[in-house]
């Protein structure tokens, strides 16, 4: 690419190259300019013109273009219409000039300058037309350099595995990867390359409206494609600022994901048939120790009543683990259908969560608070869940803080989501460690943690809280130092619209999976 393709470009380097003309000169002057490939002329003039100086210059320029007159739509810059100009002015315009501008051998556009008068000496319009060329010289190499720049990162672009598209605020694809094309289905066009139409391919400029109409400066989202051949792909998002800190784009990645996607999937669906062959044996063993303990006191000394003892609290735990499994092998994969048919009353969810775990709380001495605004509109999804991911969070906030400290449950709207949030005056969490506490099996071990803490955990609570918060196309994560406590936040949609207020009731917890 050595010259600029696109037409708009081409104008906006005309608008440029004029406004610079008319400060080096320091006499009145009109002038107009159109870009090569385009139906429009655009005038900008410091006096009134009428319509005959408006034909004068049309007509020098078409000339110039080897073009019909009515070919171009004239555009009078900081004037009046065109339709309401005078046939005569006075004084009418003089001497208009023609110069064509060309980068790199390429005609890019006519410009025209035109006066009131004579342009004695150095004003001469060979003077302006020097400006001009050497203006369009400097243009040529200006826009060689950006070329050779752009060449790079194509270079850089069309060697990645992922394929990587730059889009416009417009939609319009500025820069793709033979990677890109081929992922995203893109069809080559006259001016470059355009979005498929076909259900076949992933909605890449749909999702970007998505986000843009949720105000979301970054997504990600997986697409699955079940026809010949199938299809995963990992699509990642993120708008781009210029240097002045406006949204210019987004920039694109798209990852084929297939193999590890069903492997993953695969591996879920052994570890949920797995899981389930193991809860049922483990429930019937539950039950036979129950009624031991229960039925057959009589028979049984102290130390074997303490083993049966030992023996339920084990299989308790193990229970445990194989629930937090099937949540997981639920939860970790996107093809699982989320609830979403129900609404939660999360003001009245969160106050059971802190009720859950108010025994807890006071044994350590810790103060409980909530920063919770009643009047929280709801939220579509499964109640249980939701108390699930509050009370993974508070569990994990009474534990690792210590005797005497603080933990805080807040909830408000924050424009097209629910925000909750838990804070607590904790030990904290290293920066680097703040993506791998959600990772599976990974725990962090308070200094004064007790025994029964430490037997109970997993390292499972976090990876499914942040499984069950994505599912719902929410986020999770954590702000943190060492010594200053930590607060983890969650988000979670709004649905466009609101449930009816049922009659007797709050409308909106019940049938979420039972009364709790």
């Amino acid at each position: 690419m050595d010259r600029p393709q696109d037409p708009k470009a081409s104008t906006e380097i005309l608008s440029w190259l004029a406004q610079a003309l008319r400060a080096l000169v320091r006499t009145e002057i009109c002038i107009a300019y159109a870009a090569s490939g385009t139906e429009t002329l655009h005038i900008l003039s410091p006096r009134s013109l009428g319509r005959k100086d408006i034909h004068q210059i049309v007509s020098t320029l078409a000339s110039l273009e080897s073009r019909e007159e009515a070919a171009w739509e004239v555009i009078l810059l900081n004037h009046r219409q065109l339709g309401e100009l005078p046939e005569f002015v006075s004084p009418g315009l003089r001497r208009v000039m023609p110069i064509p501008l060309s980068v790199s051998g390429n005609q890019i556009g006519v410009l025209a300058v035109a006066t009131w008068d004579e342009l004695p000496g150095p004003r001469s319009f060979s003077a302006l037309k020097r400006i001009a060329t050497e203006v369009g010289t400097a243009l040529q190499a200006l826009w060689s350099a950006v070329a050779r720049e752009r060449d790079k990162l194509e270079a850089i672009l069309h060697n990645l595995i992922d394929g990587a598209l730059l889009v416009s605020e417009r939609g319009d694809i500025l820069c793709a990867n033979q990677a890109a094309v081929k992922l995203v289905g893109l069809r080559k066009t006259t001016s470059g390359w355009a979005f498929p139409d076909s259900q076949s391919h992933p909605p890449v400029l749909q999702l970007l409206r998505d986000a843009e109409a949720s105000h979301q400066r970054e997504f990600n989202r997986i697409w699955r494609w079940e026809g010949n051949p199938r299809q995963v792909l990992g699509i990642k998002g993120r708008r781009i600022r210029d240097a002045e800190g406006r949204d210019w784009g987004w920039l694109v990645q798209v990852r084929d994901i297939t193999q590890s996607w069903y492997a993953e999937r695969f591996r879920n669906d052994v570890l949920s048939v797995a899981s389930h062959e193991i809860h049922t044996p483990l429930t019937s063993m539950n039950d036979a120790v129950s009624l031991l303990l229960e039925d057959g006191t009589e028979g049984l000394n102290a130390k074997q009543r303490h083993l049966l003892e030992l023996l339920q609290r084990d299989i308790a735990r193990l229970t445990g683990l194989v629930e937090r499994l099937l949540d997981l092998s639920r939860y970790d994969w996107p093809g699982y259908p989320v609830e979403r048919r129900q609404y939660v009353d999360v003001a009245r969810t969160l106050q059971n969560a802190v009720d859950s775990i108010q025994h807890r709380a006071a044994r350590k001495g810790l103060s409980l608070v909530t920063v919770i605004n009643e009047d929280l509109p709801q939220v579509q999804g499964d109640r249980d869940r939701f108390l699930q991911v509050a009370q993974n969070l508070l569990d994990n906030a009474v534990k690792f803080t210590p005797v005497g400290g603080l933990v805080e449950v807040g909830a408000r709207r924050d424009g097209n989501e629910i925000l909750v949030w838990v804070r607590d005056t904790g030990i904290g969490i290293p920066e680097e460690y703040h993506e791998w506490i959600f990772e599976k099996f990974t725990r962090l071990y308070a200094d004064d943690e007790d025994e029964e803490d430490q037997a109970e955990g997993y390292g499972l609570g976090l990876s499914i809280a942040k499984s069950i918060v994505e599912a719902w196309g929410g986020r999770i994560w954590v702000e943190s130092r060492p010594g200053e406590g930590s607060t983890f936040r969650f988000t979670v949609p709004l649905p466009s619209a609101q449930p009816e207020p049922q009659a007797g009731g709050t409308g909106g917890d019940e049938g979420l999976g039972g009364s709790r």
